[in-house]
């Protein structure tokens, strides 16, 4: 029975020892022997100290060297809006084709590339360029007054020699 009480004893001191040193108590090096002692263990719930996060920041390059689009390695899309030596982009050219008028004097109708429009309507025309939004202003005898993207414009039937 002695023994059993021995070994209690033993494993008891054990195991004060070891959480003595999880808690940071350093334990007492022996003669002769150099060690360092271990710093004493954070605990499980310490908060971190709060680290600012970092903000993205993209540019757009102005030049070749400066970067590329990493989705279009060989696009020069990103650099073509950054010259300001480069004109504008053109503003797109809609073809407008006064096909013929018609109708009576106090309700006249153009045709304008094949899209009847009376005097003071609006539509959306077809041009080889797409569906053009166009108001007819008035109608003349041989021309007709419309408004195209706020710019108005004269068509004109023309005349076959």
């Amino acid at each position: 029975m002695k023994n059993r009480h021995f070994v209690y004893l033993i494993a008891a001191v054990t195991a004060v020892s070891l959480v003595g040193s999880l808690n940071g108590a350093a334990a007492t090096p022996a003669a002769g022997t150099n060690t360092v002692a271990n710093p004493p263990l954070a605990g499980t719930n310490a908060v971190a100290a709060a680290q600012p996060i970092p903000q993205s920041l993209f540019t757009i390059p102005t030049s070749k060297e400066e970067g590329r689009d990493p989705f279009f390695p060989k696009s020069d899309r990103l650099l073509a809006g950054s010259d300001p030596g480069k004109p504008a982009a053109p503003t797109p050219v809609f073809t407008l084709v006064l096909n013929g008028l018609s109708g009576a004097e106090g309700h006249r109708l153009a045709m304008i590339n094949g899209y009847t429009l009376a005097s003071g309507e609006e539509g959306d025309v077809p041009t080889p360029a797409g569906r053009v939004r166009v108001r007819c202003v008035t109608i003349r005898n041989e021309s007709a007054l419309v408004e195209v993207a706020g710019e108005k414009r004269e068509l004109h039937l023309h005349q076959s020699h």
